[in-house]
């Protein structure tokens, strides 16, 4: 399964309109970010 189809699927809980960023993006992010050896911001920002 296509990861970032998964993540399509939680529900946001953010105001709408209140947002630059999709939450399925963020959280495709995060898991790179974990697989790589990521622990903080920084690791983030570095992808």
């Amino acid at each position: 399964m296509n990861p970032s189809v998964y993540f399509s699927e939680v529900t946001d809980p953010r105001v709408t309109g209140r947002y630059l960023h999709l939450l399925s993006d963020i959280l495709m992010i995060g898991l790179c970010t974990y697989l790589t050896g990521g622990t903080d911001y920084e690791g983030m920002r570095q992808i």
